[in-house]
């Protein structure tokens, strides 16, 4: 103990001075790095509340609480208009509330993504179908054939 003391005693200002700057930088470098975690945490969090809204329109698909799965998936692809598979099952949604040309407008849009979905070219087609464009639901069950 006597020892640090004299040590201490022993150190001119210069000496503190260079611990102070080196106390500087290591506060800066750990700021930095909490700012970036915090980051991180916002990103991944961001991510899991885009994600619930997906998972709420399945799950309100299922329980046929159609209105509000449409408000889920249409949420979802506001914040990732990339989300493709929310396009199929908003469009089928629009095909069992008999909005036929939304429906064939996400369908369309799935379908140019994914291309080989014969569920989605079944879907469509049956909504051409509705809308009384045959020659586009023929198109479209043939290729669900194919």
């Amino acid at each position: 103990m006597d020892e640090c003391y004299n040590q201490l005693r022993n150190m001119d200002n210069a000496d503190f001075s260079a611990i102070g700057n080196d106390l500087d930088k290591i506060k800066f470098r750990v700021s930095e790095e909490i700012d970036k975690y915090n980051k991180r945490v916002e990103e991944n969090n961001k991510k899991a509340q885009i994600q619930k809204l997906y998972n709420n329109g399945i799950e309100n698909l299922h329980n046929k609480e159609y209105n509000t799965a449409i408000l889920n998936f249409t949420q979802y692809l506001e914040q990732k208009p990339d989300g493709i598979g929310a396009y199929y099952y908003r469009g089928m949604i629009y095909q069992i509330t008999h909005d036929y040309s939304k429906s064939v407008n996400d369908l369309s849009k799935y379908i140019e993504a994914v291309n080989n979905d014969a569920n989605a070219f079944g879907l469509r087609g049956w909504s051409k179908y509705y809308l009384k464009d045959y020659q586009g639901a023929l198109s479209d069950l043939i290729n669900m054939l194919q």
